[in-house]
């Protein structure tokens, strides 16, 4: 039997025709002007205005730029926005606006830190939570600060990459008692189209389209990555099967999960990076704006275990900081902060008390 992932290659590289349509909704997309090709490369199907032999990713050999814009907006204002357009736009769905500064994943199983925004919503990600209440709110978007800390110190000081990043979603729960309506994969991507072309101002003839899967390691679904010069902007993910023995199984119940890295979108409409924004260098930023939903938390930084990064942050920025005073930096970013309900008072309150507390123990890593 083979994994999941080796299960999902082949199935994109040999999807029959009739299985295409099912899974992706490529009538919306044809009638907007795209034409389905095959990557000479990846061998994945994908869509664009223009006949093409490779794909829009950059492993395939697209050119990695960005169009830039040159729109002079701030962060928080293009945060703003992007709730602003999908839940006073007149969309296929309702949406009701969220912003999320909590970093643990809620619900206690599997993750220890939100690193996509649709943890904020379910238990695992597929535990019926809303079965018993039918008027529960199951169509969001929303704005989730997530964390990451793979490859800590390289992404710390990469130029392209962030430990903290601020994750942009549009998430609908499908409901047992109103069950999704067969074109429902139409619907919310007629909607995020209409934020790119809309706000973001992006010809949709400039865009490639993959046509993909994404998997949590147990459940799949088609997912659809809009791809600008190589970089990508957004996926959207309809998460509705299983594969029990490579056999196609659905799921009692779907989720349509999208998500794009605000802070990319941001630097393809601006020809800013966000750190810029903030009049701060990108390792300073990163620290900074991290550390603080750390903070804004009742965790403690520790030697072991899911809060030892949370103190590798904090050593690190008394090393930063040790010859200069951070508060000014601090200030800098308190729009962003005041944005996701963080008191900037009580966080420096309690970042004084940490830098005490592991200046006077001085204990070691080992």
């Amino acid at each position: 039997m083979l994994e999941m992932n080796e299960f999902l290659s082949e199935l994109k590289k040999n999807l029959p025709k009739e299985l295409l349509y099912k899974f992706y909704p490529i009538l919306v997309l044809e009638k907007l002007g795209f034409k389905i090709f095959k990557c000479k490369k990846c061998k994945i199907n994908f869509l664009s205005f223009k006949k093409r032999k490779i794909c829009g990713d950059a492993d395939c050999g697209a050119n990695a730029s960005v169009i830039i814009r040159k729109k002079n907006i701030s962060f928080v204002n293009f945060a703003k926005n992007f709730l602003n357009f999908f839940t006073k736009s007149s969309l296929n769905f309702k949406y009701s606006p969220k912003k999320f500064n909590n970093i643990l994943y809620p619900f206690g199983t599997g993750l220890n830190f939100v690193v996509a925004g649709i943890n904020a919503y379910t238990p695992g990600f597929f535990r019926e939570t809303n079965q018993h209440n039918p008027n529960l709110e199951s169509i969001f978007a929303d704005l989730q600060f997530c964390v990451r800390f793979e490859d800590f110190n390289n992404t710390l000081k990469s130029n392209r990459h962030y430990l903290g990043f601020v994750m942009a979603g549009q998430h609908i729960i499908e409901n047992k008692f109103t069950p999704f309506k067969s074109n429902f994969k139409g619907l919310v991507l007629e909607d995020l189209i209409k934020y790119l072309e809309v706000t973001l101002k992006i010809k949709l003839s400039k865009l490639t389209i993959h046509l993909d899967f994404w998997t949590d390691g147990e459940n799949f679904g088609p997912c659809i990555e809009f791809f600008l010069n190589g970089v990508e902007l957004a996926n959207q993910v309809y998460m509705e099967y299983a594969s029990k023995q490579n056999e196609i199984k659905d799921l009692p119940f779907r989720i349509v999960d999208m998500g794009l890295g605000l802070q990319r979108l941001y630097f393809t409409k601006t020809g800013k990076t966000v750190e810029e924004n903030f009049n701060l260098k990108k390792e300073n930023f990163d620290l900074l704006r991290t550390l603080s939903f750390f903070l804004n938390t009742d965790l403690s930084p520790s030697k072991t275990g899911l809060c030892y990064n949370y103190r590798r942050l904090l050593k690190i920025f008394i090393e930063t900081y040790k010859h200069k005073d951070y508060n000014e930096d601090f200030l800098k970013i308190k729009s962003f902060l005041k944005f996701f309900d963080i008191d900037l008072k009580k966080i420096l309150k309690r970042l004084t008390e940490l830098i005490k507390y592991e200046k006077r123990n001085e204990y070691t890593d080992s």
